[in-house]
């Protein structure tokens, strides 16, 4: 039987695991596949014990110098976890499925894929919502303020689909697929509802194993969204220039890791509209946490995490006292 697998490489996630994990899991994914590398924050340690409560499978990697995404993704795909006729999604510890077709459960957006082999999902970029410090979840009224749903330009994407012998490659945003699967009646289904074409710049470049980087009037949030919480605070925005990139080599690992440098947090910090649209999940998620918060000593290590996450903020804003004052 098939299986509807969400897979995430991560470093330094640990303050945010156990709201994603149990987010996706309530969403309708079966399994979790997670990849760490390196951590120092007690990422690898949850995740071991997660592991022996929910359906999610975590290997410790070394990439060894290597970039960590596509290292773990290159393990993953020569694992064997995964198989013909399963469901795939890379989404990383800061991204949120949103679905707005049907009840905006996991089936409801395969059932609007139907025939087609995926979807490209469009990201919809969130801001700190103007939280000096981070009031502990993601999922909830604290966080609704974004960027604009039509703002010209690049719309970056995460890519659900099926799992086939066309599969070639697992990445971050869309994989990569064999030439003959681009010749086939049945491809991918755009976010608009309309079949992708490779009269489109944007899908030709991606057919021939270049990045999708597809223009904003290709896209549509109609049908479903990815909540990129990208920056959460300043304080954890700063994080990520610590920990470093694992970005695929369609730039440079240094370009990577310059775009999360601290002088470039006002331009990520998206607060112009608002969209609560996912808190439809919001009272299903407070269950489905609090139930994983009782297993074995999930709620220990995350209160760990948590407390090391409050104290490193603490000390950031000590650095910055004019605009964020400690409290």
């Amino acid at each position: 039987m098939s299986q509807r697998v969400v897979f995430t490489a991560v470093r330094n996630e640990a303050p945010f695991l156990v709201e994603w994990v149990a987010f996706h899991l309530m969403l309708g994914f079966d399994r979790v596949v997670a990849y760490s590398n390196n951590c120092t924050d007690g990422t690898d340690e949850l995740l071991d014990e997660l592991s022996r409560h929910v359906p999610l499978q975590h290997t410790r990697h070394d990439p060894k110098g290597l970039p960590a995404q596509p290292h773990a993704a290159e393990l993953f795909l020569q694992s064997g976890a995964i198989a013909d006729g399963d469901w795939l999604m890379w989404l990383d510890a800061d991204e949120y499925l949103n679905i707005h077709a049907g009840d905006g459960m996991l089936q409801d957006l395969i059932d609007a894929i139907g025939t087609y082999f995926g979807m490209p999902i469009p990201w919809r970029l969130f801001g700190d919502s103007h939280h000096t410090f981070h009031p502990g979840r993601q999922i909830s009224s604290a966080f609704t303020w974004a960027d604009l749903a039509n703002r010209p330009g690049v719309r970056m994407v995460k890519t659900l689909f099926r799992v086939d012998r066309y599969l070639q490659e697992v990445r971050i945003h869309a994989p990569r697929m064999a030439p003959d699967f681009w010749r086939q009646p049945y491809g991918f289904l755009s976010s608009t509802g309309d079949p992708v074409s490779l009269s489109n710049p944007a899908i030709a470049k991606w057919a021939a194993g270049g990045p999708i980087l597809l223009q904003n009037e290709d896209t549509s949030h109609r049908i479903a969204q990815v909540n990129h919480y990208l920056v959460r605070t300043k304080a954890a925005f700063a994080l990520r220039y610590e920990r470093g990139s694992g970005a695929q080599g369609f730039v440079s690992r240094e370009q990577a890791r310059q775009a999360h440098a601290l002088d470039r947090f006002p331009s990520r910090n998206h607060n112009t509209v608002r969209d609560d649209t996912i808190l439809r999940y919001e009272r299903a998620l407070d269950d489905a946490i609090e139930r994983l918060l009782m297993k074995g000593q999930v709620r220990a290590l995350h209160e760990r995490a948590w407390a090391d996450f409050q104290a490193h903020e603490r000390r950031f804003y000590q650095h910055d006292p004019e605009r964020h004052p400690v409290k």
